[in-house]
């Protein structure tokens, strides 16, 4: 009798075991597969971000800074995070983010240019992860001279305009001193 009621505790309890997994299971949504189309968009959206937040106008040079591009590489309630800058209070929403790209393009296009740099992006649910390193440069001296180098960690959506940044978050890697060329 002890021998059949073991048994059965052990045939009731993998029964119980397997129900719920099958169950948690059911309700996770698998990972979606991105196309090489997506891929490229994506590339393409990292370095549109590149050239909208060093203010470069390349087809009208007229255009003034409204940092509409900018905005336009997140959705409209995407979030900006600088660590150490923003940590507390990261920029969210179009029109913050349309307002911190017009501060710092005061002045017009920058001296300094984004350099957008080892690109990897991974499905998930609902989108993408997408991390790169994202180095600033000085392109006025000879040589040019690295200004910092830094990593981003971004959560990507596809939109009805394309792939967006929903959250991003930028850490720096390293503040670096001037190349040497030997």
């Amino acid at each position: 009798m002890a021998k059949r009621s073991l048994w059965l505790g052990i045939i009731l309890g993998a029964l119980v075991a397997s129900a719920g997994w099958a169950y948690a299971n059911r309700l996770q949504e698998p990972t979606p597969k991105i196309t090489f189309e997506d891929y490229l968009e994506i590339q393409q959206l990292y370095y549109k971000y590149a050239y909208a937040v060093d203010g470069l106008f390349m087809v009208d040079a007229k255009t003034p800074a409204s940092g509409e591009m900018y905005a336009d590489t997140y959705t409209d309630d995407g979030e900006l995070n600088v660590v150490g800058v923003h940590d507390k209070n990261p920029i969210r929403g179009r029109q913050a983010l349309i307002e911190f790209a017009k501060r710092g393009l005061a002045n017009g296009p920058r001296k300094d240019r984004h350099v957008v740099a080892n690109l990897l992006v991974k499905p998930i649910p609902g989108g993408a992860i997408g991390e790169s390193h994202m180095m600033l440069v000085n392109s006025t001296t000879i040589p040019a001279q690295l200004l910092s180098n830094r990593a981003t960690a971004d959560i990507l959506v596809k939109t009805p305009k394309g792939w967006r940044f929903k959250k991003r978050t930028n850490s720096l890697i390293s503040t670096n001193t001037p190349f040497e060329p030997r």
